[in-house]
């Protein structure tokens, strides 16, 4: 894939940072998800987190504007406008309820899994998107 534009050395890094904090944040999804007693409202935020980092490494490196402050869905909008192929991932992100840390909220396991599912297939998607040289020193 081409860039759409040069990127500047800090982009670069701030794209790496961003898809590193990704997989962290993954990883927490998962260890919350099968841990003794699953703690699945923490594993759903982090991956909304996934997701939200993920789509704002792709946004940078498609050269699009958006506020850090965005929310999942709104950065599932823009990506959707940068790039129309991954409409069918964001209607999936598009589809989930937002669960904001520190709040109570009702869940079950198929919902947990579902979100977690969903973010490490919209990480997968963004990855691929990249070109080899990002992941290079």
């Amino acid at each position: 894939m081409e860039e759409s534009f040069k990127l500047t050395p800090e982009q670069m890094r701030e794209i790496k940072k961003l898809l590193s904090s990704a997989t962290i944040e993954l990883r927490a999804a998962g260890i919350n998800f099968f841990s003794p007693s699953p703690l699945l409202e923490d594993a759903i935020f982090h991956c909304q987190t996934s997701i939200e980092k993920s789509f704002m490494a792709f946004l940078i490196f498609k050269g699009f504007k958006f506020d850090k402050n965005d929310g999942f869905k709104k950065l599932c909008d823009y990506v959707k406008e940068s790039d129309p192929d991954l409409s069918a991932i964001c209607d999936q992100v598009s589809a989930m309820r937002p669960h904001p840390r520190n709040t109570t909220f009702k869940t079950d396991v198929e919902e947990a899994k579902t979100v977690i599912v969903t973010a490490e297939k919209v990480f997968q998607a963004i990855i691929e998107r990249l070109p080899l040289h990002i992941f290079q020193k």
